[in-house]
């Protein structure tokens, strides 16, 4: 936690001249630090990471609209739509332009499992519209306006297999009028540390926390976390490359995928953010507490004039 300036403590200065002392005042000096104190520590917090998120209320389903549900969730019908399913909302674009910038989907989520099918049929993905924004529901699985999309999808694993790891992250960096296709995720990416595979339960709540972080110029960090039922430590981690992987930066989507119609019934979402934290503060932001910073000064010299 950051803090005003510290009181340390005053060392007094003394000089002997004509058999007079000169002493530095301890209580002026003290009193210019606390006036001082609280606008220069609230700009030294805007100097650090500022974070803004939003609750997101519109959301397009490849199959039918939403319903509400009681506890102020969200079911989607996952069934009634064939192929791939896709549940999608948008945001203001967001740029992870500097070190330790990040994005994090988080959310609240139960299915009706339908079939539990090995490997991760069930996704979450951050991704960059390019423009492309779809506007109603009951579209399909295909639209043209997703080969312009570009991101991260996170397959999560739901039955437990010797054979599978619990998390798959794969790019999407190829046109595919299917969101969620193969062809625009072609390749899964290595060096990945996390969970083996777990059964995910029916009608049972877990919490999602999805999460890219830019950690240097040509580094991001990408995690995903899963907590509830009786999940132990269900989480994995990537970490993607300029200089080797397809690399993105800038998204303003969020889609949770399923591989088909044949997954769920139905699934249902509560408590949903996006949650964007930028190391680098707004200027205005800056500009006003620093200038609080000046005034604060200022009043204190007038006083001792």
């Amino acid at each position: 936690m950051l803090h005003p300036l510290s009181h340390h403590p005053i060392i007094m200065n003394t000089t002997t001249m004509n058999n007079h002392t000169n002493t530095t005042h301890q209580p002026t000096l003290r009193r210019a630090f606390r006036l001082l104190g609280l606008p220069l520590g609230l700009a030294i917090a805007a100097l650090s990471a500022q974070a803004a998120t939003i609750e997101p209320t519109t959301w397009y389903s490849s199959g039918p609209a939403d319903t509400p549900v009681e506890g102020g969730g969200l079911q989607f019908d996952t069934k009634t739509s064939s192929g791939i399913q896709n549940i999608l909302t948008y945001f203001d674009p967001v740029s992870l332009s500097a070190p330790g910038d990040s994005l994090n989907l988080s959310l609240t989520f139960s299915a009706k499992i339908h079939y539990a099918a090995t490997g991760t049929p069930f996704r979450f993905a951050l991704y960059d519209s390019g423009g492309k924004q779809i506007s109603d529901n009951g579209l399909g699985q295909n639209n043209s306006a997703f080969n312009a999309y570009r991101g991260y999808r996170v397959g999560v694993g739901i039955k437990e297999s010797s054979s599978d790891n619990a998390f798959e992250l794969r790019p999407r960096s190829a046109n595919e009028t299917a969101l969620g296709g193969g062809t625009s995720h072609p390749a899964a990416l290595g060096g990945y540390t996390g969970a083996t595979s777990s059964n995910l339960a029916s009608d049972t709540l877990y919490n999602a926390s999805y999460t890219i972080t830019r950690t240097d110029a040509n580094t991001l960090a990408i995690s995903i976390s899963i907590t509830g039922g009786a999940l132990s430590d269900y989480n994995g981690s990537w970490s993607v490359s300029s200089t080797s992987d397809p690399f993105y930066t800038t998204f303003d989507t969020a889609a949770i995928m399923m591989n088909s119609n044949g997954l769920f019934d139905s699934l249902t979402l509560y408590n949903v953010s996006i949650t964007s934290t930028s190391s680098i503060p707004e200027p205005a932001t800056v500009a006003l507490l620093l200038g609080g910073a000046t005034l604060g000064f200022v009043g204190w010299r007038r006083r001792r004039l």
